[in-house]
């Protein structure tokens, strides 16, 4: 009997070793220059678009380096960032990042993160197993996959994939960087 995994879809984990100061201050910075364009956030939660910092680039870079596939690499991408600030009680309800507008990777950096400030949810995106009543005897799927974040965590994973952003239950704000890869040509 031959049996193999039909569908499965990868997100990519990297801990990096970034100047959080560093970097903190680049994203204060840039807040108090761009104006928040919220559009999943709720609750209080900010995004500031437009975002450009070579150090955080250079990491998203290496993280490119690996998730391509190989026979197909780009030759020319464009990397389109945002700083997200989720105080107290904010939250992200479920998107995706529209794969139709050229979108190929999403993904998000972790800066500041207190305990027990939310974790980023991954949907299944097969809808009838959502909804299966067999789901727990196909190998234990379910509905969603949660990833506890933690500072200099970078998750990377395919724009099409649903997610949100639970609540932040702490006292602090919780401070990431999101961001696009936009493939210009192979």
């Amino acid at each position: 009997m031959e049996t193999f995994q039909a569908f499965p879809t990868e997100i990519f984990l990297n801990i990096f070793q970034l100047d959080l100061e560093k970097l903190r201050g680049a994203c204060l910075e840039h807040i108090e220059q761009e104006e928040s364009q919220t559009r999943s956030g709720k609750e209080g939660s900010t995004q500031h678009r437009r975002f450009n910092n070579k150090d955080f680039e250079d990491a998203v870079r290496q993280m490119m380096d690996y998730v391509q596939v190989p026979d197909r690499p780009f030759k020319s991408y464009k990397i389109d960032a945002w700083v997200n600030r989720n105080p107290p009680g904010a939250l992200n309800t479920s998107h995706n990042h529209d794969p139709f507008d050229g979108i190929y990777w999403s993904g998000v950096f972790y800066v500041d993160v207190p305990s027990n400030s939310g974790s980023i949810v991954f949907e299944d995106p097969r809808q009838n197993l959502v909804v299966s009543n067999d789901r727990k005897y196909l190998h234990g799927a379910r509905k969603d996959f949660s990833i506890i974040p933690s500072e200099n965590l970078m998750v990377m994973f395919p724009s099409w994939l649903y997610h949100r952003v639970e609540a932040n239950n702490s006292d602090l704000t919780r401070t990431s960087i999101s961001f696009n890869i936009y493939k210009v040509r192979y």
